[in-house]
């Protein structure tokens, strides 16, 4: 008589495992954690020179490009400061698909 391969071994439990929802998506949560990067320092010299750059921007009103720290990737926002919330420490920017606000410590570099 021939033994089934689900009987054999580890066979019977391989077959009968599940997951659950919420398991499945804490283990999906886990796994985006750890591909999550680190934001890097930016030096004061920088910060200055970000600061002179988007004044005479905004003065001008002109349109200027943002590399913008996400943990999963790169963002890129191009497009002319509209308002500069100072104690909300925010820019709001006019793109060509609307209005976009910007942490200013999510800015990696000003072009």
């Amino acid at each position: 008589m021939k033994t089934s391969k689900k009987l054999t071994g580890n066979g019977l439990y391989e077959s009968s495992r599940m997951m659950l929802f919420e398991h499945r998506d804490a283990y999906l949560e886990t796994k985006e954690a750890a591909r999550a990067r680190v934001k890097p320092e930016i030096d004061e010299q920088r910060l200055e020179e970000w600061s002179r750059t988007i004044a005479e921007a905004m003065a001008e009103g002109r349109a200027l490009a943002f590399r913008v720290f996400d943990p999963f990737g790169m963002d890129e926002v191009r497009g002319a400061i509209r308002q500069a919330d100072i104690r909300g420490r925010r820019l709001v920017i006019e793109t060509e698909a609307g209005l976009r606000a910007i942490r200013v410590e999510d800015i990696l570099d000003v072009e």
